[in-house]
């Protein structure tokens, strides 16, 4: 019982804060208000998200983790947690955001136990960062509809405490490269922020300080996973929104938009706007897909060479491209049919949108 007590007050400060945050931003009006592209309709509270940090604060306090939470990650973590509840609050320049993502991913950056030569491995560091930026950036864009960021984040928590946990390693019962407490105060947090969100009508929403912060964590999380077993394969635990995400920014790009003007051109909000799909079904179908992928991928591709997780990866990465362009055309294409029937009706679907 003594074991399991620091799990207890984790879950009731995840809890708490969630209460505490819900009453404080009501008072102040902290709330998200619909715009011509957004998928709601109504005045929602934003910011939930800030219960993310907040949690990994508290593990990291009350019990003394094995291996340890580093005071850089946690620098890092609050750093990016504060300027992107500013910009929830009131506006901040991408810019400026940019500038604390790089910060934020140094800090990271310094705690993976990478090796002691630093001039050679000055590239690998570039390259950790610029795809680090976009990790983050692609849980904020993704971060659209009901349910879509909470789900897909328990996803790949799930298959994330499998690995650390469950399956045998070393001869221990888990590899545990995080302590498993820390990795259960990200759990509560995503529970609890579910509870507001993954409804018809959400309470609340994650806001910029919950996306950024969980793509933060989740690429800690991931990239202390690949250093500990070599294994980029790992990537997979979220391939889906960078699919989505990576794949319709180079579509803006190539047709010279800008990628930070709030549009439908995701797949996911294609799904919502033009097939009519309902927001929980999509967030749903998007986490179960995460999901099996990353079960797979822990399950099948442990122990595989090099060779066999960069060909698991080139597979995986073209697999998902393709089905992505499939269904952008085939919207795309829906969204741009007449409404008549040959007979001069209105087409049903048309019928239910008006």
């Amino acid at each position: 019982m003594i074991a399991y007590i620091n799990y207890i007050y984790i879950a009731l400060f995840a809890i708490a804060s969630s209460l505490i945050y819900i009453r404080i931003a009501r008072w102040l009006n902290i709330t998200d208000q619909p715009i011509g592209r957004s998928s709601h309709t109504a005045s929602t509270i934003t910011g939930l998200g800030i219960i993310f940090p907040l949690c990994v604060l508290f593990a990291s306090l009350i019990v003394k983790t094995t291996p340890p939470i580093g005071p850089f990650f946690l620098i890092g973590l609050f750093a990016l947690g504060i300027i992107s509840f500013i910009d929830d609050v009131l506006f901040v320049k991408h810019s400026v955001r940019f500038v604390f993502q790089i910060f934020a991913l140094i800090l990271m950056i310094i705690e993976l136990p990478m090796g002691d030569n630093l001039v050679s491995l000055i590239p690998i560091y570039a390259a950790t960062i610029v795809f680090g930026i976009g990790v983050i950036n692609a849980y904020n864009f993704m971060d659209g509809i009901n349910g879509m960021l909470g789900l897909n984040l328990l996803a790949t928590l799930i298959c994330l405490f499998i690995i650390n946990d469950v399956l045998p390693a070393n001869g221990e019962d888990g590899l545990h490269f995080i302590d498993s407490r820390i990795l259960f105060s990200v759990i509560a947090a995503d529970v609890v922020f579910l509870f507001y969100n993954f409804r018809k009508k959400a309470k609340s929403f994650a806001g910029d300080v919950g996306a950024i912060c969980i793509g933060f964590i989740v690429l800690s999380l991931v990239y202390q996973l690949i250093v500990t077993t070599q294994n980029y394969s790992y990537l997979l635990l979220f391939i889906v929104f960078g699919i989505d995400a990576g794949v319709t920014v180079f579509y803006k790009i190539i047709l010279r938009e800008n990628i930070f003007v709030p549009h439908r051109d995701f797949l996911f909000k294609k799904l919502v706007h033009i097939a009519k799909m309902k927001h929980l079904h999509v967030s749903s179908l998007y986490a179960l897909v995460q999901l099996l992928i990353g079960l797979t991928t822990v399950l099948f591709f442990r122990n595989i060479p090099k060779t066999s997780q960069i060909a698991v990866l080139f597979t995986a990465i073209i697999g998902l491209i393709a089905v992505y362009i499939f269904y952008r055309n085939k919207l795309t294409k829906k969204r741009h049919e007449k409404p008549i029937n040959r007979n001069g009706t209105l087409k049903t679907t048309y019928k239910k949108i008006s």
